[in-house]
């Protein structure tokens, strides 16, 4: 670098730059300033003192002028303290679920029926009442409860599909006969037959109320007096009861059969006085279930999976919904409604637990192709094809089961036994601790 300078620039001496004019030299000058004389260091430690009381006043000024905040006061608790006595702390613990009890069944015994039964199985004291298919006919057969074996056969004409036991008697209704049969369980004979005016229902509903015996048939309900034997009452007022149940003072039957609006119709036991509700709910077609009484309220079902909400004090529909299921009457225990439901396959192999203040759809079970369901004592007892479930209604945990040969019909709870009619046989189940 410094051998370019010397060959590339020419040498100028500085005479010949001061001497030539000013814009022609072609080195411009450098301008530099006289050297100033320093201030003493006096005035710098004046000028920084004041600058400081000028910082210190102005902050002043400024904390005088805010208002200031004040910290929030802590609350404070004063505890009587008394030395001559014992402090005695109490923690309260998380309370603990106990996982739900298993239950072991074993077959005890079976009682030989010589027929397939035609009806449910029905209690009376110390003794187990079933219909059974006879030719054209019927037989009634009385199970001694304790010996566990049939002690009288009792033949009805017609076909009997229902058994209603009410204290002293057993009630045979004959569906294709259009009569009712009085057993006396004492004389274990029958003592009188009853024609209605109409033939029961098929699914031949009935409830025993006041003292009476109510039947619904294919125009309303009939009402048969215990006492006496004899029809007292017909209420037709054109619709068939497909259910009959008592609640809320009252005998109410309710007709799922009809296209759009179904038809509830309500009597009242103290006034004798027959209402009926038009019930705009649970679809357009035609339905074969009924209704579940479920504390205030009736439960109204549709076998499309609607289920209408109807009160029993203020009389009218409060509430429907649908549960995304083909369902089946079902039971209400524990704070919800069960429902069986035609799961993934076609047959009622799924069970519904819904929660009754919500509507909301908390559990799913799956389970064998459901005949019948019974709730005793905060569990559910649920029969299938050749096989019977124990479910615990506070969990929905399955927590017993067993396979029994063929299919079984509605189980009944029998003290510490369950009773389940099969084709030709009643089996008898123990719980074993």
């Amino acid at each position: 670098m410094r051998d370019y300078f010397e060959s590339a620039v020419e040498r100028l001496d500085v005479d010949t730059i001061l001497e030539q004019p000013v814009g022609t030299s072609p080195v411009r000058p450098i301008q530099t300033r006289q050297p100033r004389r320093g201030m003493p260091r006096w005035i710098y430690d004046a000028s920084a003192a004041v600058v400081v009381l000028i910082a210190l006043i102005g902050g002043l000024g400024w904390l005088a002028a805010t208002p200031q905040v004040e910290p929030p006061q802590q609350p404070t608790t004063t505890i009587p303290v008394t030395f001559s006595t014992p402090v005695t702390v109490t923690t309260t613990q998380p309370a603990v679920t106990n996982p739900p009890q298993e239950v072991t069944l074993r077959v005890a015994d079976v009682v030989d029926l010589g027929a397939n039964p035609s009806s449910d199985l029905v209690p009376t004291a110390g003794a187990v009442w079933v219909a059974v298919e006879s030719g054209s006919g019927s037989e009634i057969l009385r199970i001694d409860a304790a010996n566990r074996a049939v002690t009288d056969t009792i033949p009805i004409e017609g076909l009997v599909s229902v058994l209603v036991p009410s204290g002293d008697a057993v009630w045979a209704l004959v569906e294709d006969t259009g009569t009712v049969a009085r057993i006396d369980v004492g004389l274990r004979e029958v003592t009188g037959q009853i024609q209605v005016p109409r033939h029961v229902s098929a699914d031949g509903w009935s409830v025993i109320a006041d003292g009476a015996l109510w039947i619904g048939h294919t125009t309303g309900l009939v009402r048969v007096d215990l006492e006496s034997a004899t029809v007292t009452d017909t209420l037709a007022e054109g619709s068939p009861a497909n259910w009959v149940g008592e609640a809320a003072g009252a005998v109410w039957w309710y007709d799922s059969l009809r296209w759009r609006d179904k038809r509830l119709s309500r009597f009242d036991l103290s006034t004798g006085q027959l209402e009926v509700y038009d019930v705009a709910c649970c679809g357009a077609f035609p339905s074969e279930e009924g209704a579940i009484v479920v504390d205030d309220e009736l439960w109204l079902i549709h076998d499309t999976g609607r289920v209408g909400r109807f009160g029993l004090e203020s009389r009218s529909l409060i509430d429907q919904f649908h549960v995304g299921y083909s369902i089946r009457d079902g039971v209400y225990a524990s704070g919800a409604v069960w429902l069986p439901a035609v799961g993934k396959s076609t047959s009622l192999s799924t069970l519904l637990r819904i929660d009754v203040p919500s509507n909301e759809l908390i559990d799913e079970i799956e389970l064998h192709d459901m005949t019948g369901i019974v709730a005793h004592e905060g569990a559910l007892w649920i029969t299938g094809l050749g096989r019977l479930s124990h479910i615990d209604a506070q969990t929905g945990q399955v927590t017993g089961a067993m396979d029994l040969p063929g299919g079984v019909g509605v189980p009944l709870i029998l003290g510490g036994e369950v009773w389940l009619p099969s084709p030709g046989a009643v089996s008898v189940i123990e719980m074993v601790p």
